[in-house]
């Protein structure tokens, strides 16, 4: 099997485990995008549709499901919607913070810590290669 090919089966496979996780919290992976988003403080629902990379109608589906889960709120100043998380929302995006956390104890088991610094250095040089600048 080409690297290529490793690296992808790799990523499905921890999506897969990550969603199935995220399945038993009611939410999928756009929800949890969207809580990091709002992790910092309150977003323009505009911006929120860009940093997701999604229609209007999308978001407009996300935000409703969170805000009846009681995960943020919106608050309409003037013409626009400032979205805001909650504490639940906060205390929520802990839990996702550990399913994170478990598979990745799960996914570098048996790694030595020279082992995960090498991957982590030619990940990165793969993704220079093709363009990405590192933030």
């Amino acid at each position: 099997m080409k690297e290529c090919d490793l690296i992808h089966h790799v990523y499905w496979k921890m999506r897969l485990k990550f969603e199935r996780k995220l399945e038993e919290l009611n939410l999928n992976f756009l929800h949890v995008q969207t809580l990091f988003i709002l992790r910092n403080g309150p977003v323009e629902q505009s911006e929120l549709t860009l940093k997701l990379g999604v229609v209007k109608g999308t978001t407009s589906k996300i935000l409703q499901h969170l805000e009846a889960r009681g995960l943020i709120r919106r608050e309409r100043v003037k013409k626009r919607y400032l979205v805001h998380m909650t504490e639940e929302g906060k205390a929520v995006l802990q839990e996702i913070r550990k399913v994170g956390q478990e598979l990745d104890s799960l996914m570098f088991e048996g790694f030595t810590p020279q082992e995960r610094e090498t991957l982590r250095e030619l990940l990165w040089k793969m993704l220079r290669n093709m363009g990405w600048e590192e933030e």
